[in-house]
């Protein structure tokens, strides 16, 4: 699997995938660098 991060393309072993999450809404971080995007809820875990 690839993606692109910051202008640049990184690969990952499919068989280490577990899945692939879209367009998860992120709470931003007050006063946190801007390469931070914010947070996001999954399934009541923040990341």
């Amino acid at each position: 699997m690839t993606f692109t991060l910051d202008e640049r393309v990184y690969g990952v072993d499919v068989a280490a995938v577990q899945e692939v999450l879209r367009g998860q809404p992120r709470t931003r971080i007050p006063l946190a660098p801007t390469s931070v995007a914010g947070l996001i809820n999954l399934r009541g875990q923040v990341l």
